[in-house]
């Protein structure tokens, strides 16, 4: 909400670092992505074979996806980016994310442990993605 809404306790004109913060904090504890709507589309089935892969998975604390990107929580990775898949079923802007939850499977299922070198994962992102590498 702008600022010098009432209902948010602004004045208009005065908006102190501290009311922002204490906004942003209120705002984000009412942020839940558990509560996405879940559109039917092309990647209803392939979503549904990543959460049943993941739900059977003892996950790690951190993946390397590849020599850039490195998941540090993986509960938070996999509910948010289930979410969007879901959410944006079918809508080619977020393959991005369905494309990242393949290459966490992939490694997972090759390399429980995360042992995994940078090559190997390039080789999985592109296989997942449809490239060849």
């Amino acid at each position: 909400m702008p600022p010098g809404d009432a209902r948010r306790g602004y004045s208009p004109g005065v908006f102190s670092i501290h009311q922002a913060m204490k906004t942003y904090l209120e705002d984000r504890k009412s942020y839940n992505v558990e509560f996405a709507i879940e559109l039917p589309g092309p990647w209803s089935t392939e979503i549904n074979e990543l959460e049943d892969f993941f739900k059977g998975q003892k996950l790690p604390g951190r993946l390397q996806l590849d020599s850039i990107t490195t998941i540090i929580d993986m509960r938070i990775f996999l509910k948010v980016h289930i979410s969007i898949c879901k959410g944006q079923n079918g809508n080619e802007r977020y393959l991005p994310y369905l494309d990242r939850l393949k290459a966490a499977r992939e490694i997972l299922s090759k390399d429980p442990k995360n042992n995994n070198d940078v090559n190997t994962v390039q080789k999985m992102l592109s296989i997942c993605s449809g490239t060849t590498a």
